[in-house]
């Protein structure tokens, strides 16, 4: 009787940990959402690494975040929103889909072989050469492989300027 009250509070005990997926974040990803760029994502546990190729131009960004409870928070710095938080809805080894909170935006992305090496600031600039070159050869490749022309079109978009909204105070009887 004894053994089976341990074996019982054992399996409830280990069936209330939670289940933290977080650690399946951290690689080197490919973006699969958009067909139009190519772009590739180096999740660390303290920052994350962006590199975009768009209309024959590279950018590379790399901002804080931080890896908890299968959520990836992201410190955008200058952009909107300030904090970005994706959370990890789906997995396998080489794939993983994360939910943006902001906006309700769902991102696939794939495992690269290729990973981005680790920021050398002994050395910056040849890292970066070095990098972007790498990048650009696997954009080339991803652009040649699904038959799509690197040169874009650009879209012209409207810009809308709302109105201020001025806060009234309105006396409550």
């Amino acid at each position: 009787m004894r053994y089976l009250i341990i074996l019982l509070s054992s399996i409830l005990i280990l069936s209330c940990t939670k289940n933290d997926n977080s650690e399946l974040l951290i690689g080197t990803w490919k973006i699969d959402n958009n067909p139009e760029n190519y772009s590739e994502l180096k999740i660390e546990k303290d920052y994350i690494l962006k590199l975009i190729y768009c209309e024959n131009n590279i950018e590379i960004i790399k901002n804080k975040n931080r890896i908890e409870n299968n959520l990836l928070i992201i410190d955008n710095q200058e952009y909107e929103p300030k904090i970005d938080t994706f959370s990890l809805i789906n997995y396998s080894k080489d794939k993983i889909t994360l939910n943006r909170k902001f906006l309700n935006q769902n991102y696939k992305l794939s495992k690269i072989e290729n990973n981005i090496t680790e920021i050398d600031s002994n050395d910056l600039e040849n890292w970066k050469e070095k990098t972007i070159k790498e990048f650009k050869k696997r954009a080339k490749l991803y652009f040649k492989e699904n038959n799509i022309s690197e040169k874009k079109q650009r879209i012209d978009t409207i810009q809308i300027e709302l109105p201020n909204i001025e806060e009234i105070e309105i006396p409550i009887d």
